[in-house]
C-alpha cells in the first residue's frame, strides 16, 4: 500500500480489534461451586442491538468519520501527483511530515477531553469549531492546491504543502479524539460496539472517495481538483450544522481525569522497565520494511505507472486489510501474541524484497511494448499488462497481509499488558510509540535515499540534450525549464529493498530474547505500583 494509505487501514484494523477485545472481556461466566465442584458455566445471553433512537446518531457518526477520511485521501492524491510531476523523494519526505499529528495527538488529547464549555457540551465544544476550521482550510486550499503541487514538484519546495496539510491533520487528529469520545455516550449502551464499525466504514469510504474516486473521475474528465476540494469544504460546513443541532446527553458525560494527572500517568508508565524495552522494539521494527513500503509505489509512479492504476490496486486490497484482523485472530489471540511478529518478520522482509522484482518487471513491460522506440510511450496500455497487474496485486496482498498480521499481534499484546486502572492512557501511549516508529522510519528513508542517490534529468527537449544532472537546485531548475523531470538512480532503491530480508533477520537475532522475555513477563511487571496510583 502507499505510505499514506497504510496508516489509515491500520487505524481501522486497530479500532475493530480493540472493539472485539472489549466485547470479549465483558463476556464472563459464573463460577459458583457446589460440594467443592465447579458448576458448568452457562453462557450469558447475547445482547441484541436495538437501533431505535440511534439510527440518526449512527448516520451522524458515519458522516463525521467519512469526512475525517477525506483529507487523508486527498493528501495521498497530492503525494501521487507530486511524484508524477517530478518531485524527489526528499520532497516526499518533507510532505510526509504532514501526517505526524495522528502520531502525536497524545500530547494534546487530554486537554480535548478535560476542557469544554458545559453549556455547549463536552464534545460539541470542540467539534463545531474544528469542523468549521477544516471546511475553511479546504475552501482556501481549493483555489491554490494545483499551483502548490506544481510549484512543489517543479521547484522542489514542498514545505507550503506540508505546512498546510500538517495544519489540517492537526485539526483532524483533534476531531478524532472528540468523535471517539462522543461515540461512547451518543449511542445506547448496547449499541456502543457499532462505533468502531462506523469508524471503519466511514473512514474507508471517505479515504477512497477522495483518493481512488477522485483519480478515476479526474482521469475521465468528470471533475477537477478545485471543484472536488470545494465540494468537501461545503460538506464540512454542513456537518458543523449537524453537530450544532445534535444535543449531548449531559447525564452520560465521561468522568475525565484531570489534564495534569493524565500527563503524570504517562510519565509513570514510561518509567516501567518493560515499557522501555517494548519502546525499543516498537521504534525499530519498521526499519527493515520501510524502504519497500515507503518507496516502491513512488518509484513506480516516477517510472510512468499511472496513478489511477495504483489507486485502483489499493482499492482492491482494502477489503483484505479490514478482514485480516478477524482472519489472523487464531494466531494473535493466544497468550503470546508477539510470537506472530517474530514468526512472520523474515517472511515480511522477503515480501519487501519482492518489490524490487515488481519495479524491474515494469521496465521489462515497457521494453516489450516498444516503449524504447520512436512511438510515444503508452503507459496506460502498458499498465494493463496481465502479468504486471497480477504481479503488483500479488505483492500488495502478501505485503499488506503480513503487515496487518504483525500489527494485530502487537495490538493484542498492548491489550494484554495494559494496566486496566489507567487503560486509556496506557494504550494511547503504546499506540503512539508504535506509530512514531513507523513515521520515523518512513520519513528517514525518504530523505536518506534521496540524499545518497544520483539524480539525472529525464525527458528534456532535444535542444537541451546536454542537461543530464539534477544534483543542485540550479540544475533541477534548468531540467524543469527544458521540459524534463529529475529522476533518482534506481541502484540505491534496489539495494535498500533487497537488503530487507537480511535486515529483518538481523533484527530478529537482536530482539528475539527481548521479545521472548516481554512475552513471558507476569502482568505485575506491567502495572504501576499501588503507591503510584495513590497519587491520582
Amino acid at each position: 500500500m502507499s505510505s499514506s494509505a497504510q496508516p489509515l487501514a491500520r487505524r481501522q484494523s486497530q479500532r475493530l480489534l480493540l472493539s472485539s477485545e472489549k466485547k470479549a472481556k465483558t463476556k464472563k461466566y459464573d463460577a459458583n461451586t457446589t460440594n467443592g465442584r465447579k458448576q458448568t458455566p452457562s453462557k450469558p445471553k447475547r445482547e441484541k442491538l436495538d437501533l431505535t433512537g440511534d439510527r440518526l446518531n449512527i448516520c451522524l457518526l458515519l458522516l463525521l468519520y467519512t469526512l475525517q477520511g477525506v483529507p487523508m485521501g486527498l493528501s495521498s492524491t497530492v503525494a501521487f501527483s507530486l511524484t508524477e510531476k517530478g518531485a524527489s523523494f526528499g520532497d516526499q519526505g518533507v510532505f510526509s511530515l504532514a501526517s505526524w499529528p495522528f502520531s502525536l495527538k497524545i500530547l494534546w488529547a487530554p486537554m480535548i477531553d478535560a476542557l469544554y464549555v458545559k453549556r455547549i457540551g463536552q464534545r460539541r465544544t470542540w467539534l463545531i469549531p474544528l469542523q468549521l476550521l477544516v471546511g475553511g482550510a479546504l475552501f482556501v486550499l481549493s483555489g491554490n492546491l494545483e499551483g502548490m503541487i506544481e510549484n512543489g514538484a517543479k521547484f522542489g519546495d514542498a514545505k507550503p504543502l506540508a505546512m498546510t496539510f500538517f495544519s489540517i491533520y492537526f485539526l483532524l487528529a483533534s476531531q478524532d479524539v472528540a468523535v471517539d469520545g462522543w461515540a461512547i455516550t451518543m449511542l445506547k449502551r448496547e449499541n456502543v460496539g457499532l462505533a468502531s464499525t462506523c469508524n471503519a466504514v466511514g473512514q474507508t469510504f471517505g479515504f477512497f472517495a477522495s483518493f481512488t474516486g477522485f483519480l478515476v473521475l479526474n482521469a475521465r474528465g468528470y471533475c477537477e481538483l478545485k471543484g472536488f476540494v470545494m465540494f468537501w469544504s461545503a460538506m464540512f460546513f454542513l456537518s458543523s450544522l449537524a453537530v450544532f443541532l445534535k444535543r449531548e446527553d449531559m447525564g452520560r458525560m465521561e468522568e475525565i481525569v484531570g489534564v495534569k494527572e493524565t500527563y503524570r500517568q504517562g510519565i509513570k508508565v514510561m518509567s516501567l522497565r518493560n515499557v522501555q524495552s517494548l519502546a525499543l522494539i516498537l521504534l525499530t521494527r519498521h526499519v527493515a520494511f520501510s524502504p519497500a513500503e515507503s518507496l516502491t509505489q513512488l518509484k513506480l509512479l516516477e517510472k510512468g505507472v499511472p496513478k489511477t492504476f495504483l489507486a485502483s490496486m489499493n482499492a482492491v486490497i482494502a477489503p483484505l486489510n479490514i478482514m485480516m484482523p478477524m482472519i489472523s485472530a487464531k494466531w494473535t489471540a493466544g497468550a503470546k501474541p508477539l510470537r506472530v511478529v517474530l514468526n512472520t518478520f523474515v517472511y515480511r522482509g522477503i515480501a519487501c524484497a519482492f518489490a524490487s522484482v515488481v519495479v524491474v518487471a515494469w521496465t521489462k513491460v515497457l521494453a516489450s511494448d516498444g516503449a524504447q522506440g520512436t512511438a510515444p510511450v503508452n503507459y496506460e496500455k502498458a499498465s494493463s499488462n496481465v502479468f504486471f497487474s497480477g504481479l503488483v496485486l500479488a505483492w500488495m496482498c502478501v505485503s499488506s497481509a503480513l503487515s496487518t498480521v504483525q500489527f494485530v499481534g502487537v495490538m493484542s499484546f498492548f491489550s494484554k499488558v495494559s494496566d486496566e486502572s489507567i487503560g486509556g492512557t496506557y494504550m494511547t501511549l503504546l499506540n503512539t510509540l508504535s506509530n512514531l516508529g513507523s513515521k520515523i522510519a518512513e520519513t528517514f528513508v525518504l530523505f536518506f535515499v534521496d540524499f545518497v542517490s544520483e539524480k539525472r534529468c529525464v525527458g528534456a527537449s532535444s535542444s537541451s540534450s546536454s542537461i543530464t544532472a539534477c544534483s543542485t537546485k540550479q540544475e533541477r531548475d534548468m531540467c524543469v525549464s527544458a521540459g524534463g523531470k529529475c529522476h533518482l538512480d534506481d541502484g540505491h532503491y534496489h539495494t535498500f529493498v533487497l537488503l530487507s530480508p537480511a535486515v529483518a533477520l538481523a533484527w530478529v537475532v537482536w530482539q528475539r530474547k527481548r521479545v521472548q522475555r516481554l512475552s513471558a513477563s507476569p502482568l505485575e511487571e506491567w502495572r504501576l505500583s499501588t503507591s503510584s496510583r495513590k497519587d491520582y
